[in-house]
């Protein structure tokens, strides 16, 4: 049986430096487990982006909108994995998506809260403009919390059948912010797992990680 995969890149370019190794081996492991057909998706903003504009999440819609609606034409099984910032993409793109009948999983690692958010994208929003693409490849669209709609919303609204695995490590923080979301979740559907020795960007193997992400 075919098996698909879409990975959902954060704000940093997938194909920038230490960046790139977390998809390297997120499709590497996922080739093992029987994934035939493997798509990290990038974003308007980022510089391997053919997406004209910003980052933002109306413009990252754009473009997520239609591969999930395409992977789902296929009739194979999919699942999902987002990273950081593209958490809150995957989430959003799915409350437009009501009717997906070949979605089994969703993998959230690393969701950004909303506080980080800010403080990241207005200093990285100036500097992007006087620079060009700011450290991480990306450019910050204008309008970018326009349109932004804090995780825990998104998370308190969940209301899909699929099995919707959250995970955080403990070295960077990101287990502090999802032990509070998990304390405003009420949801059987969510689970959540805390990977004490992980960090926020994984680029080597990590077992506990990978039997997170696979199994």
């Amino acid at each position: 049986m075919k098996k698909n995969l879409l990975l959902f890149s954060g704000s940093t370019d997938p194909t920038i430096g230490e960046y790139s190794k977390r998809y390297d081996l997120i499709i590497s492991e996922a080739k093992k487990k029987g994934y035939n057909n493997i798509k990290v998706l990038n974003w308007a903003g980022q510089k391997s982006s053919n997406t004209k504009g910003g980052f933002s999440m109306q413009n990252a819609l754009i473009d997520a909108i239609p591969i999930i609606e395409k992977y789902n034409e296929l009739k194979h099984g999919f699942d999902i994995i987002a990273f950081s910032w593209g958490c809150g993409i995957a989430l959003r793109s799915l409350q437009f998506l009501t009717q997906l009948k070949y979605l089994n999983k969703i993998i959230l690692w690393g969701i950004t809260p909303y506080w980080r958010e800010y403080e990241v994208m207005e200093i990285n929003k100036h500097r992007s403009m006087i620079d060009g693409y700011n450290y991480c490849g990306c450019i910050v669209n204008d309008d970018y919390f326009r349109h932004q709609i804090p995780v825990e919303y998104l998370l308190r609204n969940y209301n899909r059948k699929n099995q919707l695995k959250i995970g955080a490590g403990c070295k960077d923080g990101d287990n502090n912010f999802l032990k509070y979301i998990e304390s405003i979740v009420e949801n059987q559907l969510i689970s959540f797992y805390y990977l004490k020795n992980t960090g926020h960007v994984v680029t080597s193997f990590d077992k506990d990680y990978i039997n997170f992400m696979f199994n």
